[in-house]
């Protein structure tokens, strides 16, 4: 698959670095993903919600399974998923085994003080910057961080000061990120319920007359939950498609709807057209909120900041079928 391709070369090129770290993100739950090829000191896990069911199943606890096969045997776990039903599969897992498992309220996690954002868990306690992001939810990110780094082995835990500045100089494109433009831009990569409704707390923090929201996602994620509950917190939307082969279209988008609430939603045929709409329709005090996939804020950033973009988006370079010379193969003409 892609996914596998970019895995190896991502493998590649930290040997060619010859790197004392790297940071790993599983593309798809975790007993099975790919990035299982690399040997791990320590593993993080976000929180769990209903995502990819297609291949991990539609249960919450089955789901639980699949990305709690993660652990390796004797690695310690940080893990911010909590639900219940999450708890309930992963900790008699951690048990067999043989991990130590360190989950966020029970053994470590990070408060707003006066004094800052206040850590306590692995690595020592420690007061930092609170993370230069928007959302709420920003501080259990930043304390599963801190969970992480302070479980690493002793050799290549990072002192305290560099714990502070990694916290307070974050940056992450895409996530709550607030462009100054005019109207005034929120782009978000949220692409499942969970970060939907992540982002729909941190809405409202931002003052604002009117939402207009710019929606793209790809064909296999929770519409029918996702959709009505961006719409619900924005006054119009205009529903559009990536360049991307699992880009829904915008018809399909829409009839994971209700009835009710198609008269405040715009069909666009793709992100620039959306994009262009949105700012037309938008006036004084308004905000314009573009979410629902990684791909569309890329778009979006080529678009609005000028960024380059990737010409591979169209199609999938290793899914295509490509024939040999003289094949009958389909695909072949």
């Amino acid at each position: 698959t892609f996914f596998e391709v970019t895995t190896a070369l991502a493998a590649l090129a930290f040997a060619e670095r010859e790197i004392d770290v790297g940071v790993i993100e599983v593309g798809l739950g975790g007993r099975l993903d790919a990035t299982n090829v690399f040997e791990a000191c320590v593993t993080g896990i976000t929180p769990i919600g209903r995502e990819h069911t297609a291949y991990l199943g539609t249960d919450l606890d089955r789901i639980a399974w699949e990305k709690g096969r993660l652990m390796r045997p004797g690695v310690p776990v940080a893990s911010a998923a909590v639900h219940p039903e999450v708890t309930a599969v992963h900790r008699p897992l951690a048990e067999v085994m043989r991990v130590d498992l360190h989950e966020l309220g029970r053994d470590f996690g990070a408060s707003d003080t006066d004094a800052g954002l206040a850590y306590h868990g692995p690595g020592g306690d420690l007061v930092v910057e609170p993370p230069p992001l928007a959302g709420a939810h920003q501080a259990d990110n930043a304390a599963l961080a801190l969970a992480l780094v302070g479980l690493l082995p002793e050799g290549l835990r990072p002192h305290d000061e560099a714990r502070r500045t990694g916290i307070g100089a974050v940056r992450w494109a895409g996530r709550m990120e607030l462009l100054d433009t005019s109207p005034r831009c929120l782009l978000d990569a949220g692409h499942n319920p969970h970060a939907v409704r992540s982002l729909i707390a941190g809405l409202q923090q931002l003052p604002r007359r009117r939402t207009l929201l710019v929606v793209a996602a790809m064909e296999d994620k929770d519409l029918s939950r996702m959709l009505p509950e961006l719409l619900d917190a924005v006054d119009e939307a205009i529903f559009t498609r990536v360049q991307y082969y699992r880009g829904a279209p915008p018809e399909q988008l829409l009839r994971h709807v209700p009835e009710g609430m198609r008269d405040r939603v715009t069909l666009s045929p793709d992100v620039p057209h959306a994009l262009d709409l949105a700012r037309e329709r938008a006036r004084d005090n308004d905000l314009v909120v573009v979410a629902g996939s990684v791909f569309l804020v890329g778009e979006a950033r080529t678009h609005l900041l000028g960024e380059p973009t990737d010409p591979l988006k169209v199609t999938d370079p290793v899914a295509t079928t490509v024939a040999r010379p003289g094949s009958n193969a389909p695909g072949s003409a």
